[in-house]
């Protein structure tokens, strides 16, 4: 019977292909890196992202800032789009002012509700 030696043929191949497969794979297998020697790569790759990775803090505004505006302190003039000439001085000062004109505010949450004065 003919029919029966195609298959077998393909059934040779298959086999033969498998083969080759496993061999390529168990050679792959024997030159990777040990499991521990892996975790310890992770973790010293780990804590150099942690490292460089910028810290998350509260914002402080220590400068001139645009518009002739002076901050000094955290969250001073935090939300301040087109106001001028403010001074802010210490925590929280002048913090939800926006568009407010010469403000001057010293001390801890000086002047926090004035948004436009």
């Amino acid at each position: 019977m003919n029919t029966g030696e195609p298959t077998k043929e393909r059934k040779h191949r298959m086999t033969n292909l498998i083969q080759i497969i496993n061999a390529i794979y168990s050679r792959m297998n024997s030159h990777s890196r040990p499991p521990l020697r892996c975790g310890f790569l992770l973790i010293a790759l780990v804590l150099a992202w942690f490292t460089l990775a910028p810290q998350a803090r509260a914002v402080c505004q220590e400068a001139c800032l645009t518009n002739d505006n002076t901050a000094f302190g955290e969250d001073t003039l935090i939300n301040v789009t087109t106001g001028t000439d403010n001074v802010a001085l210490g925590h929280s000062a002048l913090s939800s002012d926006t568009t407010g004109l010469n403000n001057t505010a010293a001390g801890d949450d000086a002047l926090t509700v004035n948004v436009s004065g």
